[in-house]
């Protein structure tokens, strides 16, 4: 019965009820002009109250829920070069390697604000 009391405290107190709102985004990541094929969109906030959210980035397209605030955007995302590589001993692969610049991930200063659904937060981004 003791037992029982306190589960009905802490609900009724609110304890590990629910969380902070969050919201459905999704829209598209192109960089040069180009959509982005593969890759990994980061929204960090700027407050750094609620954690980062990642979403992949799939021919050009993400989708993601992520809490309201003001965010850091990051784009990164890798491409083949054309070379082959020895990743471990007798083993050649081909080598990729980052295109987005810093200035779009880890240098970013791109922010947006999220305060509800969006069916259009897109990301045109330059060289």
């Amino acid at each position: 019965m003791r037992k029982y009391l306190c589960l009905f405290v802490l609900l009724a107190a609110g304890v590990g009820c629910g969380g902070p709102a969050s919201y459905h985004v999704e829209g598209h990541v192109k960089y040069d002009g180009k959509p982005v094929e593969e890759g990994a969109i980061i929204l960090r906030d700027l407050d750094e109250k609620f954690p980062s959210v990642r979403a992949e980035i799939v021919n050009g397209g993400y989708a993601m829920d992520v809490t309201p605030g003001k965010k850091i955007v990051q784009v990164r995302a890798t491409r083949k070069t054309g070379r082959k590589i020895e990743a471990n001993p007798g083993e050649i692969v081909e080598e990729v390697a980052e295109f987005i610049p810093r200035k779009h991930n880890f240098e970013s200063e791109l922010t947006i604000e999220v305060a509800g659904n969006q069916q259009d937060l897109n990301f045109d981004l330059e060289k």
